[in-house]
């Protein structure tokens, strides 16, 4: 703040930081509370899954603390679902489909040649197509 108040050619002032910090904050409001509504829709609409979060988020954390970010390593089907709700609800309007341009393998996966997620419109947090050993979910299947 302080060089660029030595340089008159600068923009940044008080009034664009205070902007850009307000723009961040109600950015990240809207993505969270769109987030936390499309995960209880689809908690609401998908009970078996529900249960399993609960079952998971009791065995792990339990009643009588609070949760803590390590406990996610052992929480992999909290975590898919967590990461499928994102996924449904694409709340961010830059998500384009994706497919491959030839077959590749990743850790002894095979993505075939225009490969699309198959139910894209589906919750689908228990996918076959995430292979055993997958790093993200700590090796377990999602």
């Amino acid at each position: 703040m302080a060089q660029a108040k030595r340089n008159p050619e600068s923009s940044f002032n008080d009034d664009n930081l205070r902007l850009v910090v307000t723009d961040l904050f109600f950015a990240g409001m809207v993505t969270t509370s769109t987030t936390l509504a499309w995960a209880l829709l689809l908690m609401i609409l998908h009970p078996d899954v529900q249960r399993r979060v609960q079952q998971e988020v009791d065995e792990v954390i339990g009643q009588a603390r609070r949760p803590e970010m390590g406990d996610q390593a052992r929480m992999p089907f909290t975590m898919a679902v967590v990461h499928e709700v994102q996924r449904f609800g694409d709340i961010v309007p830059l998500g384009v489909p994706h497919m491959t341009s030839r077959d590749i393998e990743v850790q002894g996966f095979l993505i075939p040649k225009v490969g699309l997620w198959p139910s894209s419109a589906q919750l689908s947090p228990t996918c076959p197509l995430v292979a055993p050993g997958w790093p993200l979910l700590g090796g377990a299947r999602m």
